[in-house]
């Protein structure tokens, strides 16, 4: 039908996926032992920096 389609996941759904894809890159890099370098490692960390902001942002606001 005509209607807007609702989005199955909320962005606090998006930022928790993104944290475990995270999270489970560094586990890649521990067990490898090989770690991101370069521009590679600025993005993964800014992305980790702003993930975190955000959820911290969302659990003040729920409070």
């Amino acid at each position: 039908m005509g209607g807007q389609k609702q989005p199955s996941k909320t962005i606090d759904d998006l930022r928790r996926d993104l944290e475990i894809v995270l999270v489970n890159l560094r586990w890649i890099e521990e067990a490898t032992g090989e770690t991101l370098e370069g521009e590679d490692a600025f993005i993964v960390k800014q992305i980790e920096d702003e993930n975190k902001a955000a959820l911290a942002n969302s659990q003040e606001s729920t409070t």
